[in-house]
């Protein structure tokens, strides 16, 4: 299962701007540009899932919003660096333990999405299987 979370407003809702001096991300179709003090908060805006059990992890995911350094997507969001937790059920800052749990998911990886030397984004990723991180 992945999820793609972008920043937004407090409005909730995605909040870009062009950076002229970047050039066109080919996986996003467009320029991103994000400065965290004008927009504090991320939000899922994708998700994609091969398995069906996962159901109610997607659907509650969809409505939760983090702040900076909070959870896995805003602590990526906050360091700029890739993270791995081999076991969600022990990590403290994984604020959808229980959910992951009911959902069988037990690892995941996240890694930033860079433009213009800031983040844009961040990508997460969750397996069923505990790893050694």
């Amino acid at each position: 299962m992945g999820e793609l979370w972008l920043p937004v407003s407090q409005e909730k809702e995605p909040k870009f701007a062009v950076e002229k001096r970047v050039k066109t991300l080919p996986l996003l179709g467009e320029p991103l540009y994000c400065n965290v003090g004008e927009t504090p908060l991320l939000q899922r805006v994708g998700v994609w899932q091969r398995i069906s059990e996962v159901g109610e992890f997607v659907e509650k995911s969809r409505q939760m919003i983090f702040a900076l350094g909070e959870g896995l997507p805003g602590s990526v969001w906050q360091s700029g660096f890739r993270r791995w937790i081999g076991d969600l059920a022990s990590d403290r800052n994984f604020v959808r333990s229980r959910l992951a749990q009911q959902a069988g998911l037990h690892s995941a990886f996240a890694f930033p999405i860079g433009a213009s030397e800031r983040v844009a984004g961040v990508m997460t990723f969750f397996r069923r299987k505990t790893t050694a991180g």
